[in-house]
């Protein structure tokens, strides 16, 4: 749920400018768009629209952390189960590696040792089209792979089509998968 709040300051030449706080139960989000307006307003003051800038007023909100929620392994047996083919190494992957959603999207074959069945994890796709390295320095690392694990991405690079980026997981045009529609 979210409460939207909207003010209106009239500003010289009779130009209304629209200003939309949204307060999430998600205190990051809420972090995001008031650090935004903290940085968009001060524009304002030097133009002369604002005495000053009143996004300095607000206070940052606390992000409370979340312990993680997993899945037991009874519930990573029935999500594979009931997997699509397509989706059963992907899912398989996040199962058994721990990798980031980010990481796994930023996936390439030659990412892939076959040799010593390790992934070498050394980006991530941010899900705006550009690919990062990950999260911290200690994320860049090397991950074994089960035999289980091996197959299917043996079994899925087999059927994959080629794709510009040599991505394991990509969609119908070989370009990396929306993070909010993998599945």
């Amino acid at each position: 749920r979210c409460c939207v709040v909207l003010s209106v300051l009239a500003l010289p030449e009779a130009l209304p400018i629209w200003f939309v706080i949204f307060f999430f139960n998600d205190t990051a989000t809420t972090e995001i768009y008031t650090l935004s307006l903290h940085d968009a307003l001060p524009i304002s003051v030097i133009w002369g629209y604002l005495r000053s800038n009143p996004a300095t007023y607000v206070e940052k909100p606390r992000v409370e952390r979340r312990e993680m929620d997993f899945f037991n392994p009874r519930e990573v047996r029935l999500l594979l189960n009931n997997a699509s083919q397509k989706s059963y190494p992907l899912i398989l992957l996040a199962a058994t590696t721990g990798m980031r959603i980010g990481e796994i999207l930023g996936l390439r074959w030659p990412d892939i040792n076959w040799a010593t069945n390790q992934i070498h994890v050394q980006r991530s796709y941010n899900g705006w089209g550009n690919f990062d390295e990950p999260k911290s320095k200690t994320s860049i690392r090397r991950i074994n792979m089960s035999p289980t694990l091996v197959k299917a991405l043996r079994k899925h690079q087999i059927k994959s089509q080629p794709n510009e980026l040599d991505m394991v997981f990509c969609n119908a045009i070989g370009k990396p998968l929306d993070r909010h529609n993998v599945v």
